[in-house]
């Protein structure tokens, strides 16, 4: 995948000539970039907004330093009332650049664009472009997994007390900095044996959950609750940012919530924490309150009882991300099958991908690493994912369900049965490798030689599919009981297959989703 194309917003390289240290991040991306023959560009819009500095002196230092990089001039850019109505309005110049720079990038000129503007993160979130925005450390986590993945032992994320993590830990230095009585309050989570989640990498802490079941007269929330979970605190440490490990405690949040019945789940964040914010967002949580700290209070409800009746399946995705990890999956969505291979199944779901039972070790539980998954220290066990195939199907369609049917292996518990439940936020085909790349965005848990060996053709193009895992299934499904429901006829399909309601029912009935 030599030869992708990144588009830099241009104050993210500037401080690189300037007699100050230079941030880490940065100088790390601009050494990978020359080393794995990426392509970095400035827009014309930059250079431009540049110009209209007024001060001559710093304006002609600033341009002085830029000169590295190619610029892109005279892109046929969309209209500026188009430009606005896809992008969002144009109040100044710098409006205008993050506009320009979007548009560069909606038009297929670039790959990705990589900036660390907040304001532009929010455009793309409103564009849909947002997977292939990338800040400086989700391109480094890019590059990581695309071209240089590391043998890696993933551990997911552990059970703790608080008494049991060690405050000395820099992930700390940033909950002190916000929370001027941490230690104290600390001190009384350890006294009072606080339960926690932590993500733990190589032995080190990566990220931090600390929750406590409260009443609504404790909370005060605008949910009346009775059951609530407060996320006292959810912390990434930064050299981790871009990794999805966030996604992956929230994942923890939202389905152990589920899997315990709470009726609420909420938070409090400090507004500069915008992309955390928009994360919770877009899984349905609320700012209900905003504290006399500055905190906003962000509340998540859960449902509990009989799904809804939605009218149409474009309702479909957005009850889904609202509600997760529950699902619609009534008369208005399809239902597809989807075989999968024990090394896809491995990357895409590796909580799951426990080992046939070994002679020495019976009733034991080991899970498996496959040949490719033990190579990446990215997550697979996350929310939102991309699959990748040569299927035919061109019927998928935002908010269809997807049973993922793990093929015969000799590896896998699992083997000829339906495994796991997702939904499906948008498909498109990929017809040739730069397209493919720039699809599977910041998604991507596949390594480059994957992703190349694909290969798409006009004549042969790739199917990527976008979607949310919801759950997996426990018990799961097995091929006998597949074929007697009718889900598949003879012989388990070769390639994505639609199964009508009765079959779907009559799987579904044999088994229940489990969050755990």
């Amino acid at each position: 995948m030599g030869g992708s194309k990144l588009l830099l917003d241009a104050n993210i390289f500037i401080p690189m000539e300037d007699p100050k240290v230079v941030p880490p991040g940065v100088a790390t991306l601009a050494q990978k970039a020359h080393l794995y023959g990426i392509s970095l560009y400035l827009d014309e819009a930059c250079i431009d907004d540049i110009k209209h500095d007024q001060n001559l002196e710093r304006r002609e230092a600033t341009l002085s330093k830029l000169t590295k990089f190619p610029v892109l001039n005279d892109v046929a850019h969309r209209s500026e009332a188009d430009r606005v109505k896809r992008f969002g309005a144009i109040n100044n110049d710098n409006d205008r650049c993050d506009v320009t720079m979007l548009d560069t990038l909606d038009l297929g000129v670039v790959d990705f664009l990589i900036t660390e503007d907040i304001g532009v993160l929010r455009r793309a979130e409103r564009a849909g472009l947002r997977e292939r925005v990338f800040t400086v450390q989700e391109t480094l986590a890019w590059i990581q997994r695309t071209f240089e993945p590391k043998e890696f032992r993933l551990r997911y994320i552990i059970a703790r007390k608080a008494h049991q993590v060690s405050t000395e830990d820099p992930l700390f230095v940033g909950l002190r900095e916000d929370y001027p009585g941490f230690d104290a309050w600390f001190a009384k989570c350890r006294n009072t044996h606080r339960d926690c989640w932590i993500v733990e990498i190589d032995r080190q802490l990566a990220g931090l959950v600390i929750w406590k079941d409260e009443t609504h007269a404790e909370a005060l929330t605008k949910h009346p609750g009775p059951r609530i979970l407060k996320v006292c605190t959810l912390k990434m440490k930064p050299g981790y940012y871009g990794e999805k490990f966030g996604e992956q405690l929230l994942k923890k949040i939202l389905w152990f919530a589920q899997g315990n019945s709470y009726d609420l789940v909420y938070l409090t964040v400090f507004p500069r924490h915008e992309i955390l914010i928009s994360l919770l967002r877009t899984f349905g949580f609320e700012v209900t309150q905003e504290r006399s700290n500055g905190e906003l209070v962000m509340e998540r409800p859960m449902l509990i009882g009989v799904v809804p009746t939605l009218c149409c399946e474009e309702q479909a995705l957005a009850f889904d991300l609202r509600s997760y990890p529950r699902f619609y999956d009534g008369p208005v969505v399809r239902k597809y099958i989807i075989p999968i291979k024990s090394d896809f199944h491995i990357v895409l779901f590796p909580e799951i991908g426990e080992a046939s039972d070994l002679p020495l070790f019976p009733g034991q539980e080991f899970l498996v690493t496959s040949s490719h998954r033990g190579r990446d220290r990215t997550p697979g066990n996350t929310i939102r994912k991309v699959y990748i195939c040569r299927s035919p199907t061109r019927t998928l369609d935002a908010g269809d369900v997807l049973l993922f049917y793990l093929s015969k292996s000799n590896d896998l518990k699992r083997s000829q049965s339906v495994t796991t439940v997702g939904i499906v936020e948008q498909a498109r085909l990929a017809e040739n490798s730069g397209q493919l790349l720039r699809l599977v965005g910041r998604r991507s848990v596949y390594p480059r030689e994957i992703l190349e060996a694909m290969d798409p053709t006009d004549a042969s193009p790739v199917l990527v599919i976008d979607f949310l895992l919801t759950g997996h299934f426990r018990p799961h499904v097995p091929l006998r009981k597949l074929l007697e429901s009718g889900a598949f006829v003879g012989s388990p399909p070769q390639s994505i297959k639609r199964i009508e309601t009765g079959a779907y029912k009559a799987v579904m009935a044999s088994t229940e989703v489990g969050f755990e």
